[in-house]
Formats: structure tokens, sequence, C-alpha cells
């Protein structure tokens, strides 16, 4: 078994998922730092959490749909961990405010510094 999955891994299709899933990780980190940092000055940062929460947030669930692809029927067993990250990471994403609610968020503080500065 542990020699088909390590086959599995070489083809060309599993390394571009593997890749989306960084790529996504890589591209999160900028805009969590920057809300962290605007957050630490003391200054307004609800258009940058809105940001760094909706991107990772998706991100996050786009990772764990393609690992328990990968995994196929071993990653719709519950006592798998590829299971619960699916699990954690759809309740985490209703729980902290769906991606739609966060796009509200993000376009209103959009729309006000359109006012602002227009």
């Amino acid at each position: 078994r542990p020699a088909r999955q390590r086959a599995k891994l070489h083809h060309q299709h599993v390394q571009a998922m593997l890749v989306d899933m960084y790529l996504g990780l890589e591209t999160g980190r900028p805009l969590r730092d920057r809300a962290a940092r605007k957050s630490d000055a003391h200054t307004p940062y609800i258009k940058e959490a809105a940001l760094a929460k909706l991107h990772c947030s998706e991100m996050a669930k786009r990772a764990a749909d393609s690992a328990v692809q990968l995994f196929g029927g071993l990653g719709y067993m519950d006592d798998t961990p590829v299971s619960r990250y699916y699990r954690d990471i759809r309740a985490a994403t209703i729980a902290e405010g769906t991606s739609e609610i966060q796009r509200l968020v993000i376009a209103r503080q959009l729309l006000n510094t359109e006012r602002q500065h227009g």
C-alpha cells in the first residue's frame, strides 16, 4: 500500500493539486500578516482581516477537498485525519462567517474608501 501511495504522488494531476494547495498557503500569509500588522499598530483593519479570512478559508476548503479526493474512500472514513480536516474547515467557515459575508464586509469597506477618496 505505501508503494502505491508513493506512485500516486508522481502523477501530474496529483502534483498539480499539491502545488495549488501550496500556492493557497503562500498567498494567504501576506494577507494574514498585513492584517496582523495593522491590528498591532491599532489602525483600522476590517478589510484586511476579512480578506485574509476569506482567502485562507477558501484555500483551506479547497485543500481539504483535494486531500479527500486524493485519499479516495479513506478520505471519508471518520477516523482519518483527512476526514477530520475536511469537517473542521467546513465548520470553521460557517462559524467564523461565511465567504459571502466576508465578501460583503470587503465590498462595504471598498465602497467607503471610494467615497472618502472619490
